[in-house]
């Protein structure tokens, strides 16, 4: 089971991406929250995606937020849970960022 979870920032992104894994995908998704787009605490979800993914090995989950600083670390604190942030930014957009860095920094 895929479990995927939001805050209120991440909600939009959310959704569509449970429409897209359900549809495109056929694949068994959870939404565990948000449900609507009002201010809440990322932990509210955070934990209880990675506890359900603890659950079970084949388990896996999504948390979607601003900046993934918090729902990483809310998620780690669960035992079991291993995340670790990413973002969407495609690998040739990076690589181009990471050779402006290192001439910066010569």
């Amino acid at each position: 089971m895929l479990y995927i979870g939001s805050d209120y920032a991440g909600f939009d992104l959310k959704t569509k991406l449970v429409t897209y894994l359900k549809k495109q995908l056929k694949l068994k998704v959870e939404d565990l929250g948000a449900f609507e787009k009002t201010e809440d605490d990322f932990v509210d979800y955070a934990v209880p995606v990675a506890k359900a993914v603890a659950k079970n090995e084949a388990n896996r989950g999504i948390l979607i937020c601003d900046s993934g600083h918090g729902m990483n670390i809310a998620a780690n604190k669960i035992k079991g849970i291993r995340a670790s942030e990413t973002d969407f930014i495609p690998l040739e957009r990076r690589i181009r960022r990471m050779k402006k860095i290192a001439k910066l920094e010569k």
